[in-house]
């Protein structure tokens, strides 16, 4: 089980556009949080699953799952390639 963090929006069924890898917190933390791309979530907008669960709707997920903390990957739409860039603490408000 890898637990991290997804939006309403995909736990509803939407497709993950934004992927951010954080360092984890600990042993029980992936860092990963998985959203819609909307900019206006709110703390009770996130659920806690296990994210690879959803490599079974979108087996792009399986190659940003491979990509190091500290890393985003972003797209237009589900049939968009993930554009991968770094973040610093600082981008990631």
């Amino acid at each position: 089980m890898m637990p991290g963090f997804t939006c309403c929006h995909v736990s509803a069924g939407d497709p993950v556009l934004r992927a951010l890898h954080d360092e984890p917190l600990d042993e029980n933390d992936s860092g990963w949080s998985l959203t819609c791309g909307r900019s206006d979530h709110a703390t009770a907008d996130y659920r806690l699953v296990n994210v690879e669960r959803l490599t079974e709707l979108d087996r792009s997920l399986e190659s940003v799952f491979a990509l190091p903390v500290n890393t985003l990957a972003h797209r237009s739409g589900k049939d968009q390639p993930w554009v991968i860039e770094p973040v610093c603490d600082s981008d990631q408000g």
